[in-house]
């Protein structure tokens, strides 16, 4: 309407994921969420304070002796520096909530009254995930909870919207959806995924729906129990998908889409326990990897580029960015119902890696789709990369707020 203005700014109660927290010593030996960053001192204390961001905040023990004045060196995870860069940057006024503290008000009997003072709620628990498992343990796979947050999406803007992240949670049908843009949008290979059991001497991992990528994942299990697991039948199933060996072996490019747009990559590997990321923007032709793969040459890094012809890397980048690009098109015109707000509508991060084709050639894949609050940026990284895309995915929610919202 002509004349009406934005509101000045918006207050959000932003719930901490218990699934991201950390102690201290799980942090010390390597968390990609997580960075080693100087803060103001009076910022630092008032978060250490905050008994709601316990667990996601640690002072530094062994600061460099080149601290600047009036600051503190801080372990922070890349929520809590999300919420810090938004504040700075935009129209946001952020109160932390833990999850204990969030369930007591989403079970409040005046919670319409209490959720009305917030313009957004944002995060809580990852819908993406089994809410009988720990660490949230709620009956009936969440199903109260989910109940609860229906009704005060009356009341105010909840992100990520609910019916979108859940229905994402059944990995299967999102799987069909990829499968079927390979075969008639980017025409690329994809492994096959099964609900049986493969075949006797096929290499495989067995993963389950509603879950993350650190439990229920088995590689090669013994074909058995992989029966066993399959025949189970319940709220998520199990899946047998082939196992390509590149990306177990050489990692992928995760390319973050924001606002509709491809943003920025980052390439990880996996180190022991831990990851190797890696922020630079020169990706190696298909052709190229595929002469590392079979020379053994640079494989550990098989994704980047050792140098070249600036025009090639960039015609490199382009291709993988249509790539993508036509595969996260594809995928919201497959799962949008009706004009319904999705989550990666705002953000998503796309897996990719690589595999051979029918003709012995490699094709790009997706390997995932990762969307809502809990999408790693790999933090641990590129401190640099992930202030980025920190920066734009805010620009684009204030966005979508101001056209939610306008005020006199």
């Amino acid at each position: 309407m002509a004349g009406m203005l934005q509101k000045l700014y918006y207050t959000a109660l932003w719930a901490l994921d218990p699934h991201l927290k950390r102690m201290e010593q799980d942090i010390e030996v390597g968390d990609v969420h997580w960075q080693t960053i100087e803060l103001p001192a009076r910022q630092t204390r008032a978060l250490l304070a905050d008994q709601e961001c316990e667990g996601f905040i640690y002072k530094d023990r062994r600061p460099p002796k080149d601290t600047k004045t009036g600051h503190t060196w801080v372990h922070i995870h890349e929520l809590l520096w999300t919420v810090i860069r938004w504040e700075t940057m935009y129209r946001f006024r952020v109160v932390f909530k833990g999850w204990s503290s969030f369930l007591h008000m989403l079970q409040d009997q005046r919670r319409a009254e209490i959720f009305k003072n917030y313009d957004l709620v944002f995060g809580g628990a990852d819908l993406m995930l089994d809410l009988s498992d720990t660490p949230y343990e709620l009956p009936s796979h969440g199903a109260d909870y989910i109940r609860l947050l229906k009704e005060i999406s009356e009341v105010t803007v909840l992100w990520p919207p609910i019916s979108d992240v859940r229905s994402a949670s059944k990995k299967w049908d999102t799987i069909q959806h990829l499968d079927d843009i390979a075969e008639h949008v980017t025409k690329t290979s994809r492994p096959w995924t099964r609900l049986e059991a493969p075949l006797h001497g096929s290499s495989f991992v067995l993963k389950r729906e509603g879950s993350d990528g650190s439990r229920h994942r088995f590689f090669d299990p013994p074909l058995h129990d992989a029966q066993r697991m399959l025949r189970k039948r319940g709220q998520y199933r199990w899946m047998a998908q082939q196992l390509i060996e590149p990306l177990r072996s050489c990692g992928e490019i995760r390319v973050y889409v924001i606002g509709g747009k491809v943003h920025s990559w980052v390439i990880t590997c996996a180190d022991g326990d831990s990851w190797s990321v890696s922020a630079d923007l020169n990706i190696a032709s298909l052709d190229e990897m595929k002469l590392s793969w079979e020379t053994g040459q640079n494989k550990d890094w098989l994704l980047l580029s050792d140098g070249g012809v600036k025009a090639v890397l960039k015609e490199n980048r382009r291709f993988m960015r249509s790539f993508v690009y036509k595969t996260y098109e594809a995928l919201r015109t497959r799962e949008r119902k009706g004009d319904e707000l999705l989550s990666i509508d705002h953000l998503a991060r796309v897996d990719i890696s690589v595999m051979s084709n029918s003709e012995g050639q490699f094709d790009y894949f997706v390997n995932k789709v990762e969307r809502g609050v809990g999408v790693c940026k790999f933090f641990m990284g590129s401190y640099q990369a992930t202030t980025k895309i920190i920066d734009e995915w805010g620009l684009v929610m204030q966005a979508w707020m101001d056209g939610l919202k306008t005020y006199i």
